[in-house]
């Protein structure tokens, strides 16, 4: 058998076949890189095999509860099925499983170096991580393995958006709420529009290199912005139908957040990782860096018609340390509260907008004062999204694509089940 000594190999995602590539290169003596944009461990032990097959034997056991052969020797009958605990459950075995076999084992290997970020190749030997907490890292490699998986071809069937089976499940990216209530979803498939009586696809935007868009933002006029590392941003004209490139007075597409004015929506704000932030007061046509800024990297933005700024507002910024505070005119970034963690998203309740909601790790924090103290709440699923609907209240995504909001008891129950 040849050694692999010496090599450095950059191996692009984290499911089965990356992580037995990137373990037999380790095992014969090279370097390796491991690049993950998402949760590490693939399709399978996070929304695919492992969560389904939890739910379907919960079903078979609900089902043997339902019927006896015995007739009237042994009794049966319908069991309550309470979903919010069995999500907690199927998610805590997904958890541990994710650690078990992959987390785990990639901790225990030295010659193993994880990177999470989206890879972009530059040439035959060399590739650009734009990195999840924001910035970009070169990585300079002899081998390469694309271990990112495949989706199959959807073809244009009337109904199929909204029959996706479990299999199908996608985390949600981002999630907004349009102008006639219906909500915005994001997931790696595409963007989905869906209300409580249809559902329909908006194709992404293009992109050559492949890059994904991971921020959302509902603009002005019926138009819908997208955002993503290697992507730039996009505005989405309904009327037209078309995407439009929002991109020539940027000086690069390393878009981590975007977010949009809460009362001149026309009025938009970026940051670009280390080019700092950028403010456009004309819906995207042109971009000015503005002064000032968090310290840390920013990975969702908020603004809020909150009481109490010099200016018309706020602006949340949800960055790898905690949540990151401003009047609109940036004259001044402070710490909101002492929550501390990489936020992935944040938003706020316009009809209370004090009441601002942000996401850690996948758990939800909520703070009643705009962002002085902030508390944990109780949900069953990791949280990847979040947005307000006038008909729903707080509506959030999940990392197995699942729509949730709370019902008047304060229990979390599917939206448009």
């Amino acid at each position: 058998m040849n050694s692999d000594k010496n090599l450095h190999i950059a191996v692009i995602g984290s499911g089965g076949a990356a992580m037995a590539a990137a373990l037999k290169a380790a095992e014969r003596g090279a370097r390796i890189t491991l690049i993950e944009r998402g949760i590490i461990g693939g399709t399978c032990v996070n929304t695919g095999c492992v969560p389904s097959k939890i739910m379907s034997r919960a079903a078979h056991i609900a089902h043997l509860r339902t019927e006896s052969p015995f007739d009237g020797g042994v009794s049966a009958q319908i069991p309550k099925v309470d979903r919010a605990n069995l999500l907690q459950q199927q998610q805590t075995r997904v958890e541990e499983l994710r650690d078990a076999k992959y987390e785990g084992i990639l901790r225990d290997q030295t010659a193993i170096t994880v990177l999470n970020g989206e890879a972009r190749f530059v040439d035959a030997n060399n590739l650009v991580v734009q990195l999840n907490e924001g910035g970009e890292q070169n990585v300079h490699f002899d081998r390469a393995f694309i271990g990112t998986g495949a989706r199959p071809a959807e073809p244009s069937i009337p109904g199929l958006v909204q029959a996706e089976s479990a299999n199908d499940a996608q985390a949600v990216k981002a999630l907004a709420t349009d102008s006639s209530g219906a909500l915005l979803v994001l997931r790696d498939s595409g963007l989905l529009v869906l209300d409580d009586k249809t559902a329909a696809d908006i194709p992404l935007p293009p992109s050559d290199s492949g890059a994904q868009p991971r921020s959302m933002a509902k603009g002005a006029d019926e138009r819908l912005y997208l955002a993503g590392p290697g992507l730039g941003i996009w505005r989405y004209e309904y009327a037209s139908e078309r995407w439009h490139s929002l991109n020539d007075t940027l000086p690069d597409l390393g878009i981590t957040a975007i977010a949009a004015h809460a009362t001149q929506p026309e009025t938009l704000y970026a940051y670009l990782g280390e080019g700092g932030m950028f403010r456009s007061r004309d819906g995207g046509g042109e971009w000015v860096k503005v002064d000032g800024g968090p310290r840390e990297p920013v990975q969702a933005f908020l603004h809020s018609d909150m009481p109490g700024s010099m200016e018309s507002g706020w602006l949340f910024a949800g960055t790898t340390r905690g949540v990151a505070r401003s009047m609109d005119c940036f004259c001044f970034w402070g710490d909101a509260g002492e929550l501390r963690g990489a936020v992935t998203a944040i938003d706020y309740d316009p009809s209370a907008p004090e009441n601002v909601y942000a996401v850690i790790e996948g758990q939800l924090h909520h703070s009643s004062d705009g962002g002085e103290t902030w508390v944990g709440l109780e949900i069953p699923q990791a949280i990847t999204a979040l947005t307000f609907s006038p008909k729903e209240g707080l509506v959030v995504g999940t990392e197995n694509g699942d729509l949730l909001s709370r019902n008047a008891s304060g229990e979390w129950v599917p939206v448009h089940e």
